[in-house]
């Protein structure tokens, strides 16, 4: 996981969030971040280097974004243009090299939908 970020959260969340803390690994600790509204996550979404082009609409940005449907039909198309290409390397490392590179966000998404089935399909 590179970072998560729980924007909105409420109250209850926190209080729950305050109990279950201690508990959580300190790597994954520092990777957590829960942010209030708007005024608290766009600073630090762009001080992280995010542009308001990258952030969803709802949360004050200007991106309608991609659906995890969509992320997924392109890596799997990625990975079967690379089976014509390169016979010789195995189906699942042309699906890892084309799922890492999709964003951080979208690679176990894309990973988790489409490694099952990857194995089953023929290029072409």
């Amino acid at each position: 996981m590179w970072r998560l970020y729980l924007v909105n959260a409420p109250t209850v969340f926190r209080a729950i969030w305050a109990c279950i803390k201690p508990m959580v690994h300190p790597e994954t600790l520092a990777k957590t971040f829960i942010l209030g509204g708007e005024r608290d996550y766009l600073p630090i979404f762009q001080r992280e280097g995010l542009s308001l082009d990258a952030i969803p609409v709802e949360l004050g940005g200007r991106s309608r974004g991609i659906t995890a449907r969509t992320l997924c039909t392109q890596a799997i198309q990625l990975a079967q243009a690379a089976v014509v290409r390169y016979p010789g390397v195995s189906r699942r490392d042309l699906l890892k090299v084309a799922v890492a590179n999709l964003s951080p966000g979208a690679r176990d998404m894309a990973a988790a939908a489409s490694l099952q089935n990857f194995g089953r399909r023929r290029a072409g």
